[in-house]
């Protein structure tokens, strides 16, 4: 989802290059997650089995903006959230597992949702159109 939204605000008709860079880097941290995750599952023994993924739902590009673009990507953090703190519970007699998803992944996870929380507040104070653009070149600094 990350990268296609990534490459949705690279399009010459959106042309928002910081957001898009900031969703392709969201894409690599996530693609960086499921690779730490799956090393730390393989240096304990464990077969990793792969099953499909279910493509997320399609966007009209038409209706699409930052502001929706920054609240699938909170529904997104807000589930993954969740996930691993169910997974976290679920290792309750196996505290190096634990560490392993407070110290990889938490904390990290309560930053993003800060932070894309943030992004959200700001976005719905300048709008769309020039106010996505706006926003775009005051990301950069962000």
């Amino acid at each position: 989802m990350y990268m296609a939204m990534g490459h949705f605000f690279d399009r010459d008709d959106v042309a928002l290059k910081n957001i898009s860079e900031y969703f392709k880097e969201c894409s690599e941290e996530e693609r960086e997650h499921a690779n730490k995750m799956i090393e730390f599952h393989n240096k304990r023994g464990g077969t990793t089995t792969y099953f499909p993924i279910k493509a997320p739902g399609s966007f009209d590009p038409a209706n699409f903006n930052t502001i929706k673009a920054m609240n699938c990507a909170l529904a997104l953090e807000v589930n993954v959230n969740k996930s691993l703190l169910a997974l976290h519970e679920t290792a309750n007699g196996d505290p190096e597992f634990q560490d392993f998803i407070e110290a990889n992944f938490l904390h990290e996870q309560v930053d993003a949702i800060k932070k894309l929380k943030d992004y959200i507040t700001n976005l719905k104070l300048v709008g769309t159109g020039l106010g996505e653009f706006l926003f775009d070149k005051h990301f950069k600094s962000s």
